[in-house]
């Protein structure tokens, strides 16, 4: 300590200046004084769990608390309550999603979207409950503890840190699921479409002639109207259906070329696009076809001209048909007719 008078070193239990003579008066008193006033302005005190609680969450506590609706919550969705520590709910959003991209890719965005404005709607008070809950588990396991170290503790335990491997794990694993789930539903369709393609092969076919045009038709196929000039034919199941119209219309000179033909025919309702043709390994044979995909059918149309008659075969088929039995039925169906003088 210093003497209040010079200003000179002297020791903590000096009574008297010993350069000047000043006498020292509670030296140990003053000392103690200064202790406590400097601990009291330097030592947070603590009132109740809030303060474990706000220490815990940090400088974004009054956001947190109004439990409001939030942004960033809605837009990195469960990465959002990892990125906070709370990791059960997170995972298992994201678990309920993989297996849903499993069963439907479509169904698996839904759900995706609605659970990230779940999240943005009720994150911070899924966040706010987790704090309270570890803050509770941090003062029973510390029961030795005073308010500060517990303070800091809190502050430590709800620091949020970027943990840019887990997520990277947590990332290639999910892709991974995908990916394997991906290839095994694909196998199984090629497997599906293999068996179906067998059977095919199996399956008996009658051969029918409309005008000069003669052509094979599966048993499985229903015949529903057959005239000179008309042909239709179906397929359905519990599920799904196919079916294939012929009609053989005139031509020349009526019409300048199938695009004409398409554009001025009422019934086939298609706009004007490209046409491309399949040809045959003969080169015998060489169909027009204009193709239209919709939500919920494919549909397409062939189109081929002999001596001033135009043959338009038209073939739908449901999307949802899950194998190629009907487009497999198609192609025979074009690749296989031949034309008689």
């Amino acid at each position: 300590m210093k003497c209040p008078k010079c200003n000179n070193n002297l020791n903590d239990n000096s009574q008297y200046c010993r350069f000047c003579g000043q006498k020292i008066e509670n030296g140990h008193d003053n000392q103690y004084i200064y202790s406590e006033l400097y601990s009291n302005t330097f030592r947070p005190t603590v009132t109740s769990d809030e303060d474990y609680i706000k220490t815990y969450i940090g400088s974004n506590y009054e956001n947190v608390k109004r439990e409001q609706f939030s942004l960033l919550a809605f837009i990195f969705g469960p990465f959002y309550l990892l990125l906070k520590k709370v990791y059960t709910p997170a995972l298992l959003f994201l678990l309920i999603t993989v297996c849903l991209y499993s069963y439907n890719p479509d169904i698996a965005y839904i759900f995706y979207v609605v659970i990230s404005a779940y999240i943005g709607l009720k994150g911070n008070s899924m966040y706010l409950q987790h704090a309270t809950r570890k803050v509770e588990e941090i003062k029973i396991s510390n029961p030795d503890k005073s308010s500060t170290e517990i303070l800091e503790i809190c502050k430590t335990s709800g620091k949020p840190k970027t943990n840019y491997l887990l997520i990277i794990a947590i990332l290639l694993v999910i892709s991974g699921t995908s990916y394997c789930i991906n290839i095994f539903n694909h196998n199984i369709k090629i497997n599906n479409n293999n068996n179906s393609i067998n059977d095919n092969e199996e399956i008996e076919e009658t051969i029918y002639k409309t005008k000069k045009m003669t052509y094979p038709v599966s048993s499985k196929f229903k015949n529903t109207a057959i005239t000179n000039n008309y042909a239709s034919y179906q397929y359905k199941d519990d599920n799904n259906y196919c079916h294939i119209v012929l009609i053989v219309d005139k031509f020349y000179p009526v019409y300048q070329s199938i695009d004409e033909y398409v554009e001025k025919n009422v019934y086939i309702n298609l706009p004007t696009e490209t046409i491309r043709t399949i040809p045959k390994e003969d080169n015998k044979t060489q169909f027009a076809i204009k193709e239209i995909k919709s939500n919920t059918t494919n549909r397409s149309l062939f189109f081929k001209v002999i001596d001033n008659d135009i043959y338009y075969i038209e073939y739908t088929e449901n999307k949802n048909y899950d194998n190629n039995y009907c487009q497999n039925t198609i192609y025979n169906f074009i690749w296989n007719a031949t034309f008689n003088d």
